[in-house]
């Protein structure tokens, strides 16, 4: 099957992308909505599938046991800032829906760099004087910035966006989520979704192995090897340790995404709880 007949028999309608960005309770709404019935890839979150240059679409529903007849949903929160998977959603599910969410954008940055402290990609103490260089730092601020890519979302799948926005103490409100169910035609255990925990905090014992596993496991989804990963997560115990302790955040640190987010704070700010973009 080519694109052009695949997007003729679907054009993705009942195709619903939860597309983050992350650090904004994606996982958690994965984890409520799965058990409400919509079929996930395989039942994974994050197939990382899209992001690649060249992508067969055989391959996809081969490989995550897609029936690209009926509807189903993808977590995939890398998604939001990157270019290459909006272009192939727009031309292979041009009729989907897709779901941003939004958490205060300096506090998502904050928590995205604690996540990447504890796993060893970043160092516990920054250079800020070097952090607009560094890649991570890159990614967590693109990551944020709402203002730039929640538009081209918006602009790709016009009135087909969901934006889904946290209060600012970092919860969705009732009433949003049940708006959300409504949009979606969905139903959403709004209790689950406000008390859910689904990603505990965690140290890397060994910061080399950590990056290596993340990365083999981010390949191994590209490629549908799905048991593999699921195993892998049951081995992480061995090279993780729980970790209940907030780690401290430079106040000049708060400053500089502050200061690189101004823009996506008032986006944030001036957007309503839910809206249809």
């Amino acid at each position: 099957m080519n694109k052009s007949n695949f997007t003729t028999q679907t054009s993705g309608n009942g195709v619903i992308f939860f597309i983050g960005p992350r650090k904004t309770g994606t996982t958690s709404i994965y984890e409520v909505i799965r058990h409400g019935g919509l079929p996930f890839p395989a039942h994974i979150k994050e197939t990382f599938f899209f992001e690649q240059v060249h992508v067969r679409i055989e391959e996809y529903t081969e490989r995550y046991k897609i029936d690209s007849a009926k509807p189903f949903g993808e977590i995939s929160p890398s998604y939001f800032s990157n270019e290459i998977a909006l272009s192939n959603l727009q031309t292979l599910f041009p009729l989907a829906k897709i779901v941003i969410t939004l958490r205060d954008p300096v506090s998502r940055a904050i928590s995205a760099v604690q996540h990447a402290q504890r796993l060893g990609m970043l160092p516990t103490q920054i250079d800020l004087a070097a952090a607009g260089d560094n890649k991570h730092i890159h990614n967590i601020i693109l990551g944020s910035s709402y203002h730039v890519y929640a538009p081209r979302w918006a602009a790709a799948f016009p009135g087909r966006v969901i934006q889904l926005k946290q209060d600012p103490d970092g919860k969705y409100s009732t009433a949003s989520l049940h708006r959300l169910g409504e949009l979606l035609e969905l139903d959403v255990d709004v209790g689950a979704v406000s008390n859910h925990r689904a990603n505990p905090a965690r140290v890397a014992r060994s910061p080399s192995v950590a990056k290596l596993l993340a990365a083999t496991k981010r390949q191994l989804r590209r490629v549908g090897a799905f048991e593999t990963v699921r195993t892998l997560k049951f081995l992480e115990p061995l090279f993780f340790s729980s970790n209940t302790t907030k780690m401290d955040i430079a106040p000049e640190l708060k400053d500089f995404f502050r200061e690189r987010l101004k823009d996506s704070s008032a986006y944030y700010y001036a957007s309503n709880s839910v809206s249809i973009l």
